[in-house]
């Protein structure tokens, strides 16, 4: 659920935040007013949860709303006209989007410092899901880029959906684990998947 997404549906969505995490209080709350990265803060805030912890949970929570709202949208569909119009605001629909858009994608971090930009995209054909994006960064007019791993779900589409947001600063970003362009990794080893995953503070999805 991108930003927009979520702001959009913020009214219904607190009632359930209240649900998740009971320890905030109306106050709290009120401070978010539907801004997403302001709920992660608050919530680390008050559990000590890490960002990537608090977003993980965020985004199962909103997962199990979807489930749960696709099925109120199937009784919604067989529901006479009149009572439809009571509920057409509150609908929402997950977004599908080609994964061919996000090569050339700049990445940015939440400062807006540049952090290349997205040369490649690897899918776990086994699973079907997106393992990694191939990110490009520390080269000179492209010469030189190192290459980097980076989990899917570390990626989250901007506001204006024209960059993606990896939280990580450029420092952190260099002491990562990469590798050149001629000479790749075995993607599909897990050992060393789960030690990518682990650098950007994720579960690996094949450990969900």
């Amino acid at each position: 659920m991108n930003r927009d997404v979520f702001e959009g549906n913020w009214r219904q969505i607190r009632g359930r935040v209240k649900e998740w995490w009971g320890n905030l209080t109306d106050d709290e709350l009120d401070t978010v007013e539907g801004k997403r990265d302001r709920l992660i803060g608050l919530v680390q805030m008050k559990y000590g949860y890490t960002k990537a912890q608090v977003e993980t949970e965020l985004d199962r929570h909103l997962s199990e709303s979807d489930r749960i709202g696709q099925q109120h949208s199937a009784e919604y569909s067989r529901a006479p006209e009149a009572a439809r119009d009571v509920h057409a605001s509150t609908l929402t629909h997950p977004r599908v989007l080609p994964v061919s858009m996000f090569i050339g994608y700049r990445v940015i971090n939440p400062v807006g410092e540049d952090l290349g930009k997205i040369e490649d995209i690897a899918v776990d054909m086994e699973s079907g899901r997106i393992a990694y994006a191939v990110l490009s960064f520390g080269g000179f007019l492209g010469f030189g880029d190192k290459l980097f791993a980076i989990p899917w779900e570390a990626l989250k589409l901007s506001s204006e959906e024209d960059e993606l947001i990896l939280h990580v600063s450029k420092e952190a970003l260099e002491n990562a684990p990469g590798f050149d362009k001629n000479h790749w990794p075995e993607m599909a080893d897990r050992q060393w998947g789960a030690g990518i995953y682990d650098y950007y503070g994720y579960q690996p999805y094949w450990k969900e």
